[in-house]
């Protein structure tokens, strides 16, 4: 994926929660109303790339935790 892909991503995953309080899985983008169909139609190997970004988001929160105790 390209960088303005990804962070267009890390925004969608941002924004997701803010909103309902919880970062998504991908099966939550999944079905999500307006980025379902988008996220939905990814190849096998670009969901896994969703999937790392996610799992990258969830470190960097981490480590901002951590750092704000």
């Amino acid at each position: 994926m390209q960088q303005q892909e990804i962070e267009q991503i890390q925004n969608i995953i941002s924004n997701f929660e803010e909103k309902k309080a919880y970062i998504p899985y991908f099966s939550d983008l999944a079905e999500h109303e307006m980025f379902g169909p988008i996220f939905r139609g990814l190849s096998a190997d670009q969901a896994k790339e969703v999937e790392t970004i996610i799992h990258n988001y969830i470190k960097e929160r981490i480590e901002t935790m951590s750092k704000t105790k």
